[in-house]
């Protein structure tokens, strides 16, 4: 009768305890979601759980307890297990047992090894989509996918295709042209200003503003599409050397750590390589804990490049625009703010490298 009884009270045990947790975890979650309201009704409401916060635990806490026990209790009736506490797990073949026990702890030991190898499971299947979604590129090879090489397939600035920069420029230059007839404009009305000054130095001022004024509008929207080839060439280049950093460092530290090769694999992955991602021995649920969440923040590094492409498509297209500040004599602000946005977006693949470099390095130690 023991031999039945004694692990079906066990399993119920087990039930009560993780039925008890997870009530606590709701009502702390339900608190916390109160809390964060700035309503004093629902602050009053969270303080209202706290009672049930702590039954459910002291619950837990004394089923954990009984569990144990029971699983003592269970472990003495063996005729050949040997127990000394009450904190042992107990094993006995005569015991009531169900399929896919690997450690021998009776239905709590079938219990945990489900929960785990669920949530092993769900998390390696959310983790393989996110590597899907990114197309199986890794953070290294997105960094080269992004900048200016030879192996940039003909792309203008390492990410644009001819046909998509044809378009772009298509529209860029029908803007120079509307920027020119804005500018003929303003230039005419602003030399009507200088003839109807008041007095001679006055529209002398006038005349050597409106000078300044076509000068710089001139030299800059002519100088702004070299710069910015300048500016792409100077941080493809320093991307690549750090790039090429990394390559040295990986080959280096790859023989101790053979993980290493897949996380800076500079080309597209496969899912038998992203499957090696491990941080532990065997397959365990932290291992599966770090795919997910190296496949999430590479997932998001994909979605912030193509998020840059879009940008950068938009502000090159329509740079001509913010350079209407020149042309009505005003403060260039939209121009600077326009020089500030395209850096911005343009250095992030060296500032990734950089970060890949410096985790690198932590690595090695």
């Amino acid at each position: 009768m023991n031999t039945t009884l004694l692990p079906w009270l066990n399993f119920l045990m087990t039930v009560l305890m993780a039925s008890s947790a997870g009530f606590s975890i709701v009502q702390m979650s339900l608190a916390g979601i109160s809390i964060v309201a700035a309503t004093p009704q629902k602050r009053a409401e969270a303080l209202s759980r706290v009672k049930w916060i702590a039954l459910g635990v002291i619950v837990s806490l004394c089923s954990y307890f009984l569990t144990r026990f029971i699983a003592y209790e269970a472990s003495l009736i063996a005729p050949h297990v040997t127990a000394t506490s009450p904190g042992m797990t107990y094993s006995n073949g005569q015991l009531v047992k169900l399929p896919g026990v690997k450690d021998g702890g009776g239905l709590e030991g079938w219990i945990v090894n489900a929960v785990f190898s669920t949530l092993t499971d769900l998390f390696s299947m959310f983790a393989a989509a996110f590597w899907a979604l990114a197309g199986f590129t890794g953070p290294s090879a997105m960094i080269d996918a992004n900048i200016q090489d030879q192996q940039s397939n003909g792309y203008v600035m390492g990410i644009f295709p001819e046909t998509t920069w044809t378009a772009m420029m298509y529209v860029q230059h029908a803007l120079y042209i509307f920027i020119a007839i804005a500018a003929l404009i303003s230039f005419v009305v602003q030399g009507i200003q200088i003839q109807n000054s008041p007095s001679s130095s006055v529209a002398k001022e006038r005349a050597v503003g409106l000078a300044k004024s076509v000068a710089t509008t001139g030299l800059m929207l002519g100088a702004t599409p070299y710069l910015l080839g300048l500016a792409n060439a100077g941080v493809s280049d320093l991307t690549q050397y750090v790039q090429g950093l990394i390559g040295d460092h990986t080959a280096a530290i790859a023989k101790a750590n053979p993980m290493v090769n897949i996380m800076f694999n500079p080309g597209t992955l496969n899912m038998s390589a992203i499957t090696n991602l491990s941080l532990f021995s065997g397959n365990s649920l932290m291992n599966s804990i770090f795919a997910l969440i190296y496949s999430a923040v590479n997932l998001v590094m994909w979605i912030v490049y193509q998020w840059r492409r879009v940008v950068l498509a938009f502000l090159i297209t329509l740079m001509p625009l913010f350079y209407i500040g020149f042309v009505t004599g005003r403060k260039p602000d939209l121009a600077i703010h326009w020089w500030k946005e395209v850096i911005a977006y343009m250095f992030i693949p060296f500032v990734v490298s950089l970060l890949l470099l410096v985790a690198q390095v932590f690595i090695g130690i």
